[in-house]
């Protein structure tokens, strides 16, 4: 068994547990894990108790012992004890339909294993901070060029042959990014148990699995894990800036990597933006020792509307925090919105005219919350 450090669910402490023979993962409450940590055959239930009565100010009874007990029991997860006879859900996943899901294609922790050997080095901090102050750099060269490089960029949406460059450049760069995920992941001693495809309509992606971080005792290694991605995407922008230095204004050269510094580098950094179930979101999660910060906050949003405003199963500072970043996220994504509407628009009307592209733009947003709707309701 590996059992995780305590990470935050609503109002409760919680582990992550894997059973690394069948793969399954568990999640368990606190008082549960502070138990489980402590069966390994070297002290005593009697001791065992001792120590869990000083902890929770509460003593495991015989009744209790025994529930506990014939629950991991039943899960298999005693030594000497029958095999698990009922296998719980693995860590659960949005259901597969037309709009959004997942499918599998490899396993590639083995193969990712052997990449490692060779790639090691580069998390040692003699390349870490060069390579992030680089792209720090990078990213400032590219907010003070910003004019000169949007004007450029947006020339390629006249040029399909360009737009296939870049979309190209940016999935590939996708699957570079997806596999720095399951790299860290192993370096910190979990595993990359799978990699296949996502969609979330019209979106088409890679991804890595990697839910051994959950398990990771030290809450930066899961944010390393959840920041590697990004950091891996600004890198690959490196090479393209002084391409893009070099190349004769006005040419095809510099207006293709115009759109490759600029497309790659939005993409990067809504990534990391901590309001949308992206690597941003997840390192903030992590960092702060949350389970489902985002999900909690807008349950403790709704409750508050439906209890006028009394949270009492919450702890005061627990609760200011969800409050605060539950609001906040609403705002962030009101804000994107209405500039996904301002960029459809502009990208449209380059083609059509500014009254076609609205009344496409506005065709997509019906279909889209009827579709939305739908998949609700259902």
């Amino acid at each position: 068994m590996v059992i995780g450090s305590t990470v935050r669910k609503g109002a409760a402490l919680v582990h992550y547990v894997k059973d690394q023979r069948s793969g399954h993962y568990f999640q368990v409450g606190a008082r549960e894990g502070f138990i489980m940590v402590r069966l390994t055959g070297q002290a005593t239930l009697a001791q065992i108790g001792d120590e869990y009565a000083g902890v929770f100010q509460r003593r495991l009874n015989e009744e209790r012992w025994g529930q506990i007990l014939a629950t991991l029991g039943r899960r298999g997860l005693l030594t000497g004890g029958p095999e698990e006879t009922s296998a719980p859900p693995d860590v659960p996943g949005p259901p597969r339909s037309l709009l959004r899901g997942r499918l599998p294609l490899i396993n590639p922790d083995r193969f990712m294993r052997t990449m490692l050997g060779f790639l090691g080095w580069t998390y040692s901090a003699w390349f870490v901070v060069p390579a992030l102050l680089a792209v720090v750099i990078l990213e400032a060269g590219i907010a003070v060029q910003i004019r000169t490089l949007w004007d450029e960029a947006v020339t390629v949406w006249r040029d399909p042959w360009m737009m296939l460059v870049v979309a190209l450049f940016l999935w590939l760069s996708l699957g570079v990014h997806e596999m720095a995920h399951g790299l860290t992941c192993i370096r910190f001693g979990g595993t990359a148990s799978e990699i296949g495809i996502m969609w979330r309509l019209p979106f088409l992606a890679p991804y890595c699995r990697v839910h051994d971080m959950m398990l990771f005792p030290k809450r930066r290694y899961r944010v390393y894990t959840a920041a590697a991605g990004a950091a891996v995407s600004l890198l690959l922008l490196l090479p393209v800036a002084p391409v893009w230095l070099t190349a004769e204004p006005g040419s095809g050269t510099r207006q293709l990597t115009a759109a490759l510094l600029v497309f790659g580098s939005a993409a990067a950094l809504v990534n990391l933006v901590p309001f949308f179930q992206f690597d941003g979101y997840s390192m903030l999660n992590h960092a702060l020792g949350m389970d489902d910060l985002r999900g909690d906050s807008l349950r403790l949003l709704a409750a508050r509307l439906r209890r006028g405003g009394r949270t009492p199963e919450y702890p005061r500072s627990v609760a200011v925090l969800y409050f605060a970043y539950g609001v906040a996220s609403i705002i962030a994504a009101l804000a994107l919105g209405v500039l996904l509407i301002a960029l459809s628009w502009y990208g449209l009307s380059l083609f059509t005219g500014g009254e076609a592209a609205a009344a496409i733009v506005a065709m997509g947003l019906a279909v889209g919350a009827l579709l939305a709707f739908g998949a609700r309701s259902r």
